[in-house]
């Protein structure tokens, strides 16, 4: 995940945001005066976890109602590095693209030869 901040923060619907293909903030719709927002949120890979504000939504791809304010949207994969962003959601919708990134399998450790038999 080189070259992105996972701290910034998002302002509203309306704002677009690319960070070094981890993910990508797009906003067709003006926002509206509804009292909350749609936010869909597609990753690749797909049916990965969704969290918002550190409890568990569902899977990707999908949409879910936000109301208005400051939440931290998380999402997660085994084997992949979480992607997390902070939006500050004040209606419209929200759409994200997130490309999570692979984590390196560890290398094994090598396993020491026996130690040769005093004779």
């Amino acid at each position: 995940m080189t070259g992105e901040n996972p701290n910034q923060t998002i302002e509203g619907a309306a704002q677009s945001q690319q960070a070094n293909g981890a993910g990508a903030v797009r906003n067709p719709a003006p926002p509206s005066s509804a009292a909350q927002a749609t936010v869909t949120i597609k990753s690749v890979p797909s049916d990965a976890d969704i969290e918002v504000d550190g409890g568990f939504v569902g899977n990707t791809s999908s949409t879910i109602d936000l109301t208005p304010g400051s939440h931290e949207i998380t999402v997660k994969k085994k084997g992949f590095a979480d992607w997390s962003r902070k939006l500050n959601v004040t209606g419209g919708s929200i759409h994200l693209d997130v490309d999570l990134e692979p984590v390196p399998a560890s290398a094994p450790m090598p396993t020491p030869a026996p130690a040769p038999s005093p004779k």
